[in-house]
């Protein structure tokens, strides 16, 4: 089994300075909470089509940068929409297995030093096939439900290949709950807390 982290990225030309400072911040954290984790994958999926020299400054031996023009070429407001299909595309490109983790990560978001989420993970065995925080950033759940927090969720590879492609109105954090629910929940880490600093619809952080 492999873990695969598939950070979503889209440099826009309306604000350059504040995105890149947010992903330089958010991917350098990843790294440095991963650094000692074996046979580890990091992939930048950037969805904007524009090569971007200072994600390409991440490339080594565990980190590479992938290219998509989904953001440009998707009509759509629904962002969440062209996120799930650049995790799809890194699936496919990557040739991802049903057995390998996939942890799916906004990149603008910033890990904390103390993360339950990566803490969970470090200590995850084969037995564990999700890791997700249920509920939503104003209800937050500890109990299986329809919904769950996107910022950063962990599953293996044959549930995420199952997830839909949300309808125009429907949140992407349904259908990665959606693929959740099948599996046994003995076979699930269901977090109090993700320990990851999150900004949605905004700049001003705050702590899920």
């Amino acid at each position: 089994m492999k873990t695969y982290f598939i950070v979503n990225a889209c440099i826009l030309d309306s604000e350059p300075s504040i995105r890149d400072e947010q992903y330089k911040n958010g991917i350098s954290k990843l790294i440095e909470l991963t650094k000692e984790m074996e046979n580890i994958q990091i992939i930048i999926v950037e969805n904007n089509g524009g090569k971007q020299k200072y994600l390409e400054d991440y490339n080594n031996a565990i980190c590479t940068t992938f290219y998509t023009n989904n953001n440009r070429h998707i009509e759509t407001g629904n962002i969440g929409i062209k996120e799930l299909i650049d995790v799809l595309n890194c699936i496919r490109r990557f040739d991802i297995g049903d057995d390998d983790f996939i942890v799916k990560m906004n990149g603008r978001y910033v890990l904390n030093d103390e993360s339950e989420f990566i803490a969970a993970l470090k200590n995850m065995g084969e037995e564990t096939h999700c890791i997700i925080k249920y509920g939503s950033y104003d209800t937050p759940l500890t109990y299986r439900t329809g919904e769950c927090i996107s910022a950063i969720i962990g599953m293996r590879g044959k549930y995420a290949k199952q997830i839909n492609i949300p309808r125009m109105e429907e949140k992407v954090e349904n259908v990665w709950a959606a693929a959740s629910l099948p599996i046994d929940e003995q076979n699930i880490v269901m977090l109090e807390k993700l320990g990851i600093n999150v900004c949605p619809g905004g700049n001003d952080y705050f702590l899920v």
